[in-house]
């Protein structure tokens, strides 16, 4: 499974393919891309946002609340070294196999996947983009990096769709971002623009298409990890929603409300100021209107949320709550479900013995993965590592039962 890579020299090397191919079931052979060969712009790291705030047309659109969504049938998970996929009520299916996967996004409607994949080549490892198709059919490149030094830096770290599945956001380790449009037309050429990111030093460590469509929101990371929040309208310079900076607020998460025109996140549980870390708050993505959604204080002392999936119609949100264990390390507690404009709040059932590190919104209801609490070191992560029995679980949000949707086999290599 690719795993941090430590590189000296980064040879970069881009290529647009000028459509994407369907065919049988079968992966086809990684190869040399037969692509038309477009440069990508180079964004400038440095362009940082405007000394105070101003408010131009495409700021007003990223401000849109945008539509929400239904939710989809089918969702995409790693399953150790292999992409699978959940089929609605059907049977978990593998989707992509023996090859060695990186960062990966499902588009909203759950319908294809963009994944990352590496590959040896003459010059190093070759890491390519990739579309995982509805019939699970694996495309031509559409972004191919070589890297001429191995073991490598990963070039692509970060990975977002648009709404509406037309337009991936790319996020990079030379701290650039790129938006590829025109992807769900083949009769089209894909084209790349910058996304300007804020020149702050850190790390890109995730990234969230507006429902609008009109721009890009992300965290950056610095080096003591802690997190601030960006925006960046579409052909616009980045703008701070929450920054670090001082001793402000850091972001642990993040995620846009459908319909609402407002942005979610939780506070890293180790960021003071508000005297409620680890909570989840609502702010407009102009840095306006900050509210507290959720306080982590009521469910233990010293808790925190750890994950966090709003509904994709904006109306609920879905989060997990830890708290501290006898050595003071925070594992998991709770799965809850909130209705937002009524305030409800409702624990969902979880398995006994498992600890949930995944969550997706269905149409058949609210999806999750329990990782095996008796596999080694997985007490006390938030995350799924690749190598932890699982079982994929869906609940109903209406009161709060759930059932097992399939049972992973133990790691046995």
């Amino acid at each position: 499974m690719a795993g941090v890579r430590l590189a000296t020299m980064l040879i970069l090397s881009v290529m647009i393919f000028t459509g994407c191919v369907t065919g049988d079931e079968t992966p086809p052979t990684v190869g040399p891309p037969t692509a038309t060969i477009v440069p990508l712009p180079t964004p400038s790291p440095t362009s940082g946002p405007p000394a105070t705030a101003t408010y131009t047309a495409a700021l007003d659109a990223i401000l849109i609340p945008g539509p929400p969504l239904t939710a989809p049938s089918d969702f995409f998970f790693l399953n150790e070294d292999d992409l699978w996929q959940q089929t609605g009520v059907g049977e978990a299916r593998p989707a992509l196999t023996e090859r060695d996967i990186g960062p990966w996004v499902q588009t909203p409607d759950g319908s294809k996947v963009a994944v990352v994949i590496y590959d040896e080549g003459d010059e190093g490892t070759i890491e390519e983009l990739r579309i995982v198709q509805p019939d699970l059919s694996l495309s031509e490149p559409i972004v191919v990096l070589t890297e001429a030094v191995d073991p490598v830096d990963t070039a692509i770290t970060a990975l977002a769709w648009s709404w509406d599945g037309n337009t991936l956001a790319v996020g990079r380790s030379d701290g650039t971002a790129v938006r590829i449009q025109n992807l769900s037309d083949p009769t089209t050429s894909p084209t790349s623009h910058p996304v300007a990111l804020p020149g702050v030093p850190g790390t890109l460590d995730d990234m969230r298409w507006a429902p609008s469509g009109a721009g890009v929101a992300f965290l950056v990371e610095d080096d003591e990890e802690r997190g601030s929040l960006f925006i960046t309208p579409n052909d616009e310079d980045a703008r701070p929603v929450i920054s670090s900076d001082g001793q402000t607020r850091a972001i642990q998460s993040f995620d846009w409300l459908a319909g609402r025109g407002r942005l979610v996140f939780v506070e890293q549980p180790s960021s003071a100021p508000t005297g409620a870390p680890g909570s989840i708050f609502t702010i407009a993505p102009d840095g306006t209107a900050l509210e507290l959604l959720v306080s982590s204080g009521q469910f233990a002392p010293a808790a925190s949320v750890a994950l966090l999936a709003p509904a994709w119609d904006g109306r609920q949100i879905a989060f997990t709550v830890h708290i501290p264990n006898a050595n003071g390390e925070l594992v998991f507690q709770s799965l809850w479900v909130q209705t937002i404009d009524s305030g409800q709040l409702i624990e969902l059932t979880i398995e006994p013995g498992y600890r949930v590190t995944d969550l997706w919104w269905t149409a058949a209801g609210l999806c999750w993965r329990g990782v095996d609490l008796g596999a080694r070191g997985s007490a006390t992560s938030a995350s799924y590592s690749g190598t932890e029995p699982f079982i994929l679980g869906r609940s109903n949000i209406e009161d709060g039962t759930s059932s097992v949707l399939y049972r992973s086999n133990p790691r046995t290599r």
